[in-house]
């Protein structure tokens, strides 16, 4: 039988369905962040390593991404899109620079075309790593990382010194700009119901399309008066923009990690057992488990 767990600041345990709300930086900020009411909250369990607490999300949860409101809803939407147009242009703006990019390095054509060809190979192996390190670390870790290591590798390609360079730093810059494509989709099946998230994936599906219509724009005008260093240049301060974006006003959406956050949390205020109610049914994930899953869908 789960006990009461008191207070934090003494008094005694809220009553009614109303629970006081996180404020959003501590939701971005604090993947464990509690409320008194969750604190409260009589958990089923005995709360011992035998028979934990089993954490669930309580009525009204403000940390419940189903609970979002509609604004940061969207808001997380349109990011998830525009990070997916990112990846998009990464691959196409390119083909802009191109023509330089032989001439300065005195490579044909064939050689050129490898920095398109190998970031492609980078998207088809990225997923392969992203999804199942989200499924252990939430999404909101792996897209920081991804677009911070995106972001230096298309720096990079802008200062290259040779064509192999930029070639090899093309294909680590398609690989971690893959995240995106591999997780945008779950961060809206975290927020909206089956019957809700029509339209919000239709907005995702849409974004990648954007990256062929834009990319002879940007690519071709930067490319003719700038030079295809720009191009990259570009794209570099495209994706440390998102990646800026993401660290500052981007939080954790992913149920499973919430709810284990949560119970470590709790363990440690209350010196209570705790685990999630998905890692008790479940077990917990393990990473090698995860990546054979993913492997296996090959």
């Amino acid at each position: 039988m789960a006990k009461d767990h008191g207070t934090l600041n003494g008094t005694s345990p809220i009553e009614g369905p109303v629970t006081r709300k996180i404020p959003f930086y501590r939701m971005v900020f604090d993947q464990g962040a509690l409320t008194q009411e969750v604190i409260d909250r009589k958990y089923a369990g005995s709360g011992t390593e035998d028979d934990p607490y089993a954490v669930v999300w309580i009525p009204n949860d403000p940390r419940n991404p189903m609970e979002f409101s509609a604004t940061i809803k969207w808001f997380l939407t349109s990011m998830a899109a525009i990070a997916a147009l990112a990846a998009a242009l990464v691959s196409s703006a390119y083909s802009g620079g191109i023509t330089e990019i032989e001439v300065e390095f005195g490579i044909d054509s064939e050689v050129a075309t490898l920095g398109v060809s190998l970031l492609v190979l980078g998207f088809a192996i990225g997923p392969l790593l992203w999804a199942p390190l989200s499924e252990m670390f939430g999404h909101q870790l792996v897209y920081c990382v991804t677009y911070m290591a995106l972001t230096a590798f298309n720096c990079g390609c802008a200062g290259a010194k040779n064509s192999w360079t930029l070639i090899i730093l093309r294909f680590f810059a398609g690989a971690f700009g893959s995240s995106p494509l591999t997780n945008a989709g779950g961060v809206i099946a975290d927020m909206f119901s089956a019957k809700q998230r029509g339209v919000a994936m239709s907005m995702l599906a849409a974004a990648p399309f954007l990256g062929p219509v834009l990319s002879p724009i940007i690519g071709g005008f930067l490319g003719m008066n700038a030079g295809w260093r720009w191009v990259m240049g570009f794209l570099g301060a495209f994706s440390g923009a998102l990646l800026i974006a993401g660290l500052l006003f981007i939080p954790e959406a992913y149920a499973p990690v919430l709810l284990r956050r949560r119970a470590e949390r709790l363990s440690k205020i209350t010196r209570k057992v705790y685990r999630s109610k998905a890692d008790i049914n479940q077990g917990k994930t393990i990473l090698g488990d995860a990546f054979k899953t993913a492997l296996s869908q090959l």
